[in-house]
């Protein structure tokens, strides 16, 4: 009985302790080829890609969105300590032609949800002030176009916050500089409500990074009572943007990389490479 009763314990133990450590999810695109980032395409793009999804590919309607050439890498005086290996890779739409203002997205379930305490971080690069670029949550695979309700994105030097109405929660008008790569990091505490609008967020463009992230300079913003998950009250899927807000020919989207989402703890150095994992 005893050693019943201590196998028992050590199998509780073991599933406290990954519960307690939450999940990571990540893509940084250095493991993908070049061009169509969905599977079953001409440059045969390998499956199982990046960390943490529940599906082997990225998947939505379109062929607009591009797996590119080159890393972005965050600003040194962030302190930003998550390195990228492999082939030099990113996310973008580059020279497209469509008739409104809004590009074409890829998505991927993830393999475990998160919720309660989210860290986020993600790097982005607009050359001028009509590329954008960012990143969205719960929205179905078969929406081809950015209009998604939750969504962070970077329309020019302005970042923006979408909550799950599609309705603008906040921005920071002006805070990233145009033609250079930018970190944006959010802790987002999704809250228990059965409504789901309770959700807080906050959000810092090119922070100096700290081992502890209760001493981070001030955000750039910070919302209460955003709804910005919603009814879900999880993170269930993982969409890409890429997309200019001029219409015609000549579109090109921003530049969209090292994605990096987790909960639990551990979950702030997981997204930052500093702290204890």
């Amino acid at each position: 009985m005893k050693n019943v009763s201590s196998c028992l314990f050590s199998l509780a133990a073991l599933g406290a302790a990954t519960a307690l450590h939450g999940a990571v999810v990540s893509a940084n695109f250095n493991d993908l080829a070049l061009g169509d980032p969905r599977g079953k395409q001409k440059n045969q793009q390998p499956a199982d890609t990046g960390r943490g999804f529940g599906a082997p590919y990225w998947a939505t309607d379109t062929g607009v969105p591009r797996i590119v050439a080159g890393d972005l890498a965050a600003p040194a005086a962030t302190g930003y300590g998550l390195a990228q290996s492999g082939n030099p890779r990113s996310y973008q739409a580059p020279a497209y032609k469509l008739d409104d203002a809004t590009d074409r997205r890829q998505c991927r379930p993830l393999a475990q949800k998160l919720t309660g305490t989210v860290w986020i971080s993600f790097l982005v690069k607009n050359a001028d002030a009509n590329q954008a670029a960012g990143i969205d949550f719960n929205g179905r695979p078969q929406i081809a176009n950015s209009v998604v309700g939750t969504r962070i994105v970077v329309e020019g030097g302005t970042v923006r916050v979408f909550n799950a109405g599609n309705v603008k929660a906040g921005e920071a008008i002006d805070a990233v500089p145009l033609g250079q790569a930018a970190l944006i990091l959010v802790r987002l505490d999704i809250g228990a409500a059965p409504n789901g609008k309770n959700d807080k967020l906050q959000l810092w463009v090119n922070p100096q990074l700290t081992a502890n992230p209760a001493d981070l300079p001030k955000p750039a913003f910070a919302l209460g009572n955003t709804g910005f998950i919603g009814s879900t009250l999880a993170i269930a899927t993982l969409g890409l943007q890429s997309y200019d807000l001029r219409t015609g020919a000549g579109q090109v989207g921003g530049i969209l990389d090292a994605v990096t989402l987790a909960d639990g703890e551990g979950a702030y150095a997981a997204v930052t490479g500093l702290g204890t994992p």
